[in-house]
């Protein structure tokens, strides 16, 4: 399904705590707006939609490029911490963004 991977990341972020796929899966049609967007602020290092909400208004197009990674069809570099991949890719060109615990190269 291609609910699928968005299900997986509103677990794993905690917005839709105490659900396991499955059952969430089965009440899709459940998800609302506001866990989306408590999704993102979380993913983005905010504790909440409304804690994010007025750094959005002053961002640059260039913090808010994590917004496109998820779904891109792009191919890039994913690791398990921000310090691991700083690590493996120095020296080499691209941007390092932070995806909530995880970090992904761009090249």
């Amino acid at each position: 399904s291609t609910a699928l991977p968005v299900l997986r990341r509103l677990i794993a972020e905690g917005v839709l705590a105490g659900t396991s796929l499955p059952q969430l899966h089965r009440a899709r049609h459940t998800v609302q707006r506001k866990h989306l967007l408590r999704l993102l602020a979380a993913e983005a290092g905010h504790t909440s939609w409304e804690a994010w909400r007025p750094a959005l208004r002053h961002a640059l197009p260039q913090d808010l490029l994590h917004l496109r990674l998820h779904g891109s069809g792009t191919f890039n570099t994913w690791f398990a911490t921000e310090d691991e991949a700083r690590r493996a890719m120095h020296g080499r060109e691209g941007r390092l963004v932070r995806v909530g615990w995880h970090a992904v190269w761009l090249a």
